[in-house]
């Protein structure tokens, strides 16, 4: 069978393990588990958020590139915005999440609720997306 030149359609997964923690200052936050010591030490409180992710071809990456530059008008020039290509990796490749509110009702993946996430959560599914949707030095053979 021939190896196909197209992108996936296939969604992919990422899932987020987080706890509660209270932070020095006393208000509440959330602590992104990322290696198996946190497990450990967290694993009766843990939390975790399954979502589904799809991987871009070359017309979305390159509607990602460009609309992830903004003018600046003291430059005269496009630049990059490196929060903002964050953000749209967040707004456009999010498809399915888990999430449920307090009737059990599914929460919808939409622009809205996609801002109201803990900033360490977001952060956290945007670099995963791009370990994954990215060669790595393994993949590459280095």
């Amino acid at each position: 069978m021939a190896i196909s030149p197209f992108t996936n359609s296939d969604l992919f997964e990422i899932e987020v393990k987080f706890v509660e923690i209270t932070l020095k200052s006393g208000l509440k936050g959330i602590l992104v588990i990322k290696n198996k010591a946190q497990e450990e030490k967290h694993k009766d409180k843990i939390t975790s958020v399954r979502t589904q992710w799809a991987q871009p071809n070359w017309k979305e990456n390159w509607k990602l590139s460009e609309e992830s530059h903004v003018f600046q008008e003291a430059m005269g020039e496009k630049r990059f915005d490196y929060q903002l290509y964050r953000r749209n990796i967040l707004e456009r490749f999010l498809k399915i999440w888990d999430i449920i509110d307090e009737k059990n009702m599914p929460i919808p993946v939409n622009e809205e609720n996609i801002n109201k996430l803990d900033p360490n959560i977001a952060s956290y599914m945007i670099d995963e997306w791009l370990k994954k949707t990215n060669p790595s030095d393994v993949d590459l053979g280095n």
